[in-house]
């Protein structure tokens, strides 16, 4: 993989962490903002005509988004820019202003734009504990995620409700306990608290032919004895963590 093609297509700040750890610009317009799990399966099953809609506001006290929000396991009292593609609402978490937010999509649009040969779909669930809680609907989110025509895609859950359904499947990555010792080395390390740390990104990336600066994976994964899971890793992601200033200085926003 070459770092400039890497293009990564996440429901939430997942996909920009990832190109702050590997020091590389943001090559998409998805990084440090949220989607629903459905509205993120129906953004990637009409990619292009998403692209193409201008990115408008919608107020943050609007009925639907507060109950899309805390449905995410968030709170309804929403402080940050919250914006609108057709009926798909992004959760703009790390921008200061919709002006701010809008810019960057915008920007980061253009970069995608040029090069859509090497995409990496995320989507993310951990820290979604609701998400089965209507089992019939998660299922159905999750069946369409995978009949999806993307060949990098990874479902990542800690929920054993998903792991009993999908016990074989490759593409759906269960991540089991995350033991006491990992939570004492995050407590004493804060900027690296970023659980996703113990999935293996690096092997499922294809990273190993970036030239990375940073060895802060490396780090991590010395220090911790983690269990490889279905072949691709597996770990923990707190969903609002915010980015380490390490990481995001040297990073193009």
């Amino acid at each position: 993989m070459q770092g400039a093609s890497m293009r990564i297509l996440s429901n939430n700040c997942i996909g920009g962490f990832l190109y702050q750890d590997y020091h590389l610009p943001y090559q998409t317009p998805l990084a440090m903002l949220q989607i629903a799990p459905n509205d993120f399966v129906q953004f990637l099953s009409n990619l292009d005509d998403y692209l193409g809609y201008e990115l408008e506001n919608i107020e943050s006290h609007n009925t639907k988004v507060i109950e899309t929000f805390v449905s995410l396991g968030g709170s309804a009292n929403i402080t940050f820019p919250v914006g609108k593609l057709g009926e798909i609402i992004v959760f703009f978490q790390h921008s200061k202003s919709f002006q701010e937010a809008k810019e960057s999509w915008n920007r980061r649009i253009m970069r995608f734009q040029k090069d859509k040969s090497q995409i990496y779909v995320i989507l993310n669930l951990m820290g979604y504990s609701h998400f089965m809680a209507n089992k019939e609907s998660g299922v159905r989110v999750i069946n369409e995620f995978l009949e999806l025509p993307y060949e990098k895609k990874i479902l990542l859950h800690t929920d054993a409700k998903i792991a009993s359904i999908y016990p074989n499947q490759q593409e759906v990555a269960y991540v089991g306990e995350i033991q006491n010792a990992w939570f004492d080395f995050i407590e004493a390390n804060p900027h690296n608290r970023k659980n996703y740390h113990r999935f293996d990104f690096d092997k499922w990336l294809g990273v190993s032919c970036l030239q990375t600066k940073d060895s802060a994976l490396r780090r991590i994964k010395s220090s911790i004895n983690h269990k490889i899971i279905n072949d691709a890793g597996g770990g923990g992601y707190s969903l609002f963590y915010p980015p380490s200033k390490a990481n995001s200085k040297n990073c193009m926003s």
